[in-house]
């Protein structure tokens, strides 16, 4: 194995059996039997993926310059914090089902998996993933959808939906080097792994970012900040399912930006606008 390789791992394992206050299931598994009873019956479904990437902020400081009449050199302070950037997906459905089950009703809760890897996407490493840790980077997925089955009685308290999103938990736009106005929004998958972009608060890779300004701008959640430089030792089981839970409430809270994202104008400016999400999306059905 190497260090780019994904560990996969149960969340919840870590600090024992799954352990979140979510609802538990209430009468069994779904199964056919001799017995089963039969439909319509009201089921609802709901899912989330994440995939993430732990990115740098630097400071606008440097720890030492030396300048003389035939050039200049900067070496910049240590990193500020680290915070995570990702991209999501997730659905909801509320549907009829005619099948036969064996139970009058079921419920189970929503199951997640992290695969972490140790190193980034330049191949440095930063110590040992395990179950508490999402390293540099990696994905979330539901190992097991929250799923609710009761019977269908066709009121209006049950709707039949069909909901799924695909954003991200932050936009990107060109900037104009010159005047330093924002414009179009662009895939974020373009530049997200470009640490020298992150790092420059989005200048031209390379350049000290209180120089020229551009390609692109962005806006940070600062969602899971690690301050100081980063280490897998930082990270701990409660942030990362925190963090999880974060992304969920920004789902149901309609708080996703698309991809690319859409934009608005404030005060004569492009401002990026986060209106994707998911209102049925619920967290308290997430269990660790």
């Amino acid at each position: 194995m190497t260090d780019n390789d994904y560990v996969k791992n149960p969340i919840g394992t870590a600090v024992g059996p799954y352990v979140a206050s979510s609802l538990a299931p209430s009468s069994g598994l779904i199964t056919n039997a001799l017995s089963a009873l039969a439909g319509p019956w009201y089921i609802e479904r709901q899912h989330l993926n994440v995939q993430y990437l732990r990115v740098p902020a630097g400071g606008l400081g440097a720890s030492s310059t030396s300048i003389s009449l035939t050039g200049a050199t900067t070496v910049h302070a240590p990193m500020d914090k680290t915070t995570i950037v990702a991209l999501v997906t997730a659905s909801y459905q509320a549907f009829v089902d005619y099948a036969s089950y064996g139970t009058s009703s079921y419920q189970q809760t929503q199951k997640f998996q992290v695969n972490s890897a140790s190193a980034d996407p330049y191949g440095v490493s930063y110590g040992t993933v395990n179950a508490s840790s999402m390293g540099p980077m990696g994905s979330i997925i539901t190992a097991q959808p929250w799923v609710r089955r009761t019977s269908y009685t066709g009121a209006s308290s049950q709707p039949l939906v069909q909901k799924y999103i695909n954003g991200a938990t932050f936009p990107m736009q060109e900037m104009d080097p010159v005047t330093h106005l924002l414009g179009n929004s662009v895939l974020v998958n373009n530049y997200w792994t470009d640490y020298k972009v992150w790092k420059d608060g989005g200048c031209q890779p390379g350049t000290h970012r209180l120089g020229s300004l551009g390609p692109v701008s962005y806006f940070n959640n600062n969602d899971y900040v690690i301050w100081g430089g980063y280490n897998i030792s930082k990270e701990s089981w409660y942030d990362m399912t925190s963090y999880l839970d974060a992304i969920g409430s920004r789902i149901s809270g309609l708080q996703i930006f698309e991809n690319p994202a859409t934009t608005g104008v404030l005060v004569g400016h492009t401002i990026p606008v986060a209106d994707l999400g998911i209102a049925e999306y619920n967290v308290s059905h997430h269990e660790y």
